[in-house]
């Protein structure tokens, strides 16, 4: 928990646009509905994502009072990865596929009988896999509309981005130097070209 203990390693945004009347009630809500929801023995998916509090990775009961500090919102991105390997799941295809063919008496087994007996290996295999769990909390002051998330690998700001736009609608930006020193000067033109420039396809962070 880097908010909590230790070093940290963190990006810093500007949140783009306005607070909406009573939105601490309104983020209450729209918090609680993407909050976290663990992976189950059936389920399919190979990620999981949701916010949880910033004090138990484990804790998804997110009223206000887990999350509001002052005149900021903290929580925890909560990513749950459960792959099962590769070349373990088509071995254990072939061997079902092979036992279906004798007991039916066939060379072959039809596109869609090999995508039954493949989804039906996966949750079998998905039951015995446990997940990875990958976490990272951000604070942010609303007052004056700076968040700090505390990470810097690309992938994992990325899937904070979209789940914090989904739930307060709103969208962040981030600061660099150059994009500091274009909103001292009042310039919001300038920063907008730096962030396009920051996200366009072959732009690295």
């Amino acid at each position: 928990m880097a908010l909590l203990t230790g070093a940290i390693r963190l990006r810093r945004y500007q949140v783009i646009g306005e607070l909406p009347a009573g939105y601490l009630d309104k983020f209450e809500e729209s918090i609680k509905s993407h909050s976290f929801v663990e992976l189950t023995e059936a389920d399919l998916r190979e990620e999981a994502v949701g916010w949880v509090t910033i004090d138990d990775v484990f804790d998804a009961e997110l009223y206000r009072g887990r999350w509001e500090i002052g005149d900021t919102i903290n929580l925890t991105l909560r990513i749950d990865t459960r792959r099962v390997p590769a070349r373990i799941l088509n071995h254990r295809c072939k061997v079902l596929e092979e036992e279906r063919k004798e007991r039916d008496g066939r060379e072959r087994l039809s596109r869609n009988e090999k995508m039954e007996i493949k989804e039906i290996v996966k949750q079998e295999l998905s039951a015995k896999v446990l997940p990875t769990i990958r976490t990272v909390e951000f604070s942010w002051d609303t007052k004056r509309g700076e968040l700090y998330l505390f990470a810097c690998a690309e992938k994992v700001a990325e899937t904070f981005r979209t789940l914090f736009e989904k739930t307060f609608n709103l969208k962040v930006r981030p600061l660099f130097p150059y994009a500091l020193l274009a909103r001292e000067k009042g310039d919001e033109k300038v920063g907008e070209a730096v962030t396009g420039a920051w996200f366009a396809p072959g732009s690295e962070s």
